[in-house]
């Protein structure tokens, strides 16, 4: 009982077994949910950081020695533009600029920078935070001085809060007491702080930005943009196979997302000739035993209802009528031989895409079959699984239907009676025999 109407052939041969077997090239692995062999790269080759691309989000407050009301000092364009030549940095790795308060004297400079070592060579957050503590530009002729300079993760994947018995501050660093663990200023951030020894010093609730420590014990393989979504949290969740993944088990480098999987180079599934596997056979048994249960459940009520004429009312002739029909469809369907549709061989891209074609054909079908069919929803759009209850639920109708009109106390007293009836008969027939033998 297939859930699967989109056009396939029919096989008449025997199912044998056949074991599909796949290898890849060296470097890539058998992605099966998309049936095609794509790069893969063992997390030991991402142990190096010199490899990620990491975005900070940058805070500016700068100084001149006039203002004006008329026009704008400073504007994205000569910020960046000075930013750039000034650090002789590529000016692709700025982004998101925001100004505050543009006429002066003191102005105020968000944005973001990609510390991205594949686009700028020998450069890290500490060589950018060292050049724009103590820089001097020119914007619209007037000279700028910074003189303050914050620098924070854009995005942070695992947040640790410690009170202030829990950490030590040493030079511009905090340092864990109970497991040694020691963060830079871009690593932590506390809305209490105080100036010690020419220095802003945390006194208060700290909250640490911790990097993801990769926990992986497969494969990691690169997905395109299309391949998944990032939520709010931080986690992905990919769309073709409906996994979501926490931070620790991917990782965003060079602007490309890598995923930690159980893909390997070679790939071995059991199917049978007419494209079934174990999981198939399962289901078809499922399916046998749901419709015999039916068909012997169906025979009991229409027997049942034919013996006793009071059970014979308009409600009782209709539930005849449906048992009757639903006997030969069930019928029908174990004559012929659990007519099995043979699964095209698509990517999951384009099965995704005819399951959706065929929500319409589900949802006239739950009108008319009933509450059951509601599991051929979630197959189609939560897990494969719910086929197991749907063809259950589904099979068993005749067994609902027995259990509630005929394995009720009315109709057992009218078994009783009719029981009882034929032994007095047969009592009677056996007394009267023995008395004319008598005679």
């Amino acid at each position: 009982m297939d859930l699967d109407f989109s056009e396939s052939d029919q096989g008449t041969e025997t199912s044998t077994v056949r074991e599909h077997k796949v290898s890849c090239l060296e470097g890539h692995v058998y992605d099966f949910y998309l049936q095609v062999c794509r790069p893969g790269i063992t997390p030991s080759n991402f142990t190096s950081n010199s490899l990620r691309s990491q975005i900070f989000s940058v805070s500016v407050w700068m100084r001149s020695n006039i203002s004006t009301l008329w026009t704008a000092l400073v504007t994205e364009i000569n910020f960046k533009e000075a930013i750039v030549n000034n650090l002789n940095i590529n000016e692709t790795l700025l982004s998101d600029i925001a100004i505050g308060n543009p006429f002066g004297p003191v102005s105020t400079v968000v944005f973001n920078i990609n510390i991205n070592p594949t686009v700028q060579k020998n450069f890290s957050i500490q060589i950018f935070q060292a050049a724009m503590s103590s820089i001097s530009i020119v914007l619209n002729n007037v000279n700028f001085t910074v003189f303050k300079v914050t620098v924070k993760a854009f995005d942070c994947a695992v947040i640790d809060i410690f009170n202030p018995r829990e950490y030590t501050f040493e030079g511009n660093a905090v340092k864990i007491r109970d497991t040694g663990e020691i963060f830079q200023e871009t690593d932590y951030y506390s809305n209490e702080t105080e100036w010690i020894n020419g220095s802003l010093v945390p006194i208060g609730i700290l909250t640490v930005c911790k990097p993801p420590r990769l926990n992986c014990s497969g494969v990691f393989v690169a997905l395109n943009e299309n391949e998944y979504v990032i939520l709010s949290n931080g986690s992905l969740y990919r769309n073709i196979s409906r996994e979501l993944f926490e931070p620790r088990i991917f990782m965003l480098i060079n602007d490309t997302i890598w995923v930690c999987t159980n893909f390997s180079s070679n790939y071995a599934e059991e199917t049978f000739t007419d494209g079934t596997t174990k999981d198939d056979t399962i289901l078809v048994v499922l399916t046998y035993v749901g419709l015999s249960l039916s068909i012997l459940s169906f025979l009991l009520v229409l027997v049942t209802y034919s013996l006793f004429k009071e059970l014979r009312t308009l409600p009782g002739i209709n539930l005849m009528n449906l048992s009757l029909a639903h006997l030969l469809v069930d019928f029908l369907y174990l004559a012929t031989g659990a007519i099995r549709q043979t699964k095209n061989q698509t990517r999951w891209a384009t099965r995704e895409a005819q399951y959706r074609k065929t929500a319409a054909v589900f949802l006239k079908l739950f009108i008319v079959m009933g509450f059951t069919w509601i599991f051929g929803f979630l197959k189609v759009l939560v897990s494969k699984y719910f086929e197991y209850p749907f063809i259950i639920f589904t099979t068993l109708q005749g067994l609902y239907v027995a259990l509630a009109f005929v394995f009720t106390s009315r109709v057992k007293q009218m078994y009783y009676r009719l029981m009882c009836m034929k032994t007095d008969r047969t009592n009677s027939g056996a007394h009267g025999g023995s008395e004319n033998t008598q005679l």
